[in-house]
């Protein structure tokens, strides 16, 4: 008897430990990490060791030995305080911006400009291959192969496109256009060859590479390619701006213009928003760095949270189901749950992520009427309580 009320209360405690650890789960969030930091509108982020650099719009560059939980500037010798790109080789920083490009050998404690052969300044992107620099400016990319002390223009086939984003596979280097064009180069910049087939969105302004998958951010989509560019294919629906995506293979997370950061994981179809946390929803980059996710905002700061969380909450959260009918309509249209609803928010937004409509709803079913709403395409937001997000397309005729 004993050892049967021992096991009854050892299953209790696990229940008890396992819930526990799910409500923990599910209301873990974003976590703002602004502390010394002066200018909050963050564009990139690199990590040198145990330092973590973020370069912002105007307030220079600062830098992070504990995560991020504290900052400090490290400015001395930028003469331009917008830095768009950062990246690291060996023991020296890379800084590009408006000013061009600038190097520190000493984590950020001096900054020299090196921008000798380099015709246009305005750097949007810098990339390190085999101890190359490549920078991407407003005309095309420049080469350097002696750590900047010199520049080369290297973009006859590029011609004069503003190159907003490069990443690298193997012997492969893509870059990214204001254009919406993807360019590759297979013998480490001398030749470039136009690889966009597929993309129907305007301005590429981010690549990410895990394995044999390119992700490229745009307006209005996320576009993959695992052929190398060949062919891209749209893999999200309803998102507006993106202007970032990170992915490590398990998990790839985008960063929008109007709610967020959007989740999508390896074994789904489905985008989610996980957006709880994060006060203001206008994302302009994120890194996947060691065991931790940053986040960079156009004006409110910084924002963390541990991959492991984001994977759990994926797990455990089922995506919302719902269907919407009839759909196109003219008058009404139903929104019908698959599970009863608590606190969920039912948004109408537009294409350019202006909201109409914000209904607080609990139950099953939920009639939506037109209003005074125009003929066009919307979408309805599901925000449920949890801190998750799902869209889906609307016409109203």
């Amino acid at each position: 008897m004993y050892y049967l009320f021992k096991a009854i209360a050892m299953k209790k405690l696990l229940l008890i430990t396992i819930l526990v650890s799910t409500v923990s789960i599910i209301n873990a969030q974003w976590v703002e990490i602004n502390k010394g930091l002066t200018n909050l509108e963050a564009y990139t982020f690199a990590s040198k060791d145990n330092n973590l650099f973020v370069g912002t719009a105007g307030g220079g560059i600062f830098l992070s030995t504990n995560n991020g939980d504290k900052w400090a500037a490290v400015n001395n010798g930028l003469t331009n305080y917008t830095v768009l790109s950062l990246a690291v080789n060996g023991s020296n920083i890379y800084a590009g911006g408006p000013g061009g490009v600038f190097v520190s050998s000493d984590n950020g404690g001096n900054w020299t400009e090196i921008n000798k052969g380099l015709t246009d300044l305005h750097v949007y992107s810098l990339l390190i291959k085999d101890n190359k620099i490549f920078a991407g400016t407003t005309n095309g990319i420049f080469i350097s192969i002696d750590n900047g002390a010199n520049w080369t223009w290297a973009s006859a086939d590029i011609e004069l496109q503003q190159i907003n984003t490069m990443a690298s596979s193997g012997t492969n280097i893509f870059a990214g256009s204001f254009s919406g064009a993807v360019f590759l180069s297979t013998n480490e910049g001398l030749n470039w060859t136009s690889v966009s087939k597929g993309i129907t969105s305007p301005e590429i302004h981010s690549l990410s590479i895990s394995g044999n998958d390119i992700y490229a951010s745009t307006n209005f989509n996320v576009f993959l390619s695992s052929n190398n560019g060949a062919d891209w294919t749209k893999i999200s629906t309803g998102l507006l701006t993106v202007y970032t995506v990170a992915s490590n293979g398990e998990i790839v997370l985008a960063g929008s213009n109007d709610s967020g950061v959007h989740l999508l994981t390896k074994d789904s179809t489905s985008w989610n928003t996980i957006y709880k946390g994060l006060i203001y929803k206008y994302v302009k980059t994120i890194s996947i760095i060691g065991n931790n996710i940053f986040v960079g905002t156009e004006g409110l700061g910084i924002y963390r949270r541990p991959i492991s969380e984001i994977t759990a909450i994926q797990e455990i959260i089922k995506e919302p189901t719902f269907t919407i009918a009839p759909n196109p309509f003219s008058t009404e249209t139903t929104i019908t749950f698959s599970e009863e609803q608590i606190n969920t928010t039912v948004k109408i937004v537009d294409l350019l992520g202006i909201e109409y409509k914000s209904i607080k709803f609990n139950g099953k079913q939920l009639d939506i009427k037109r209003g005074d709403l125009n003929c066009g395409i919307y979408f309805i937001q599901i925000l449920s309580e949890n801190g998750t997000a799902m869209l889906k397309k609307i016409i109203i005729l």
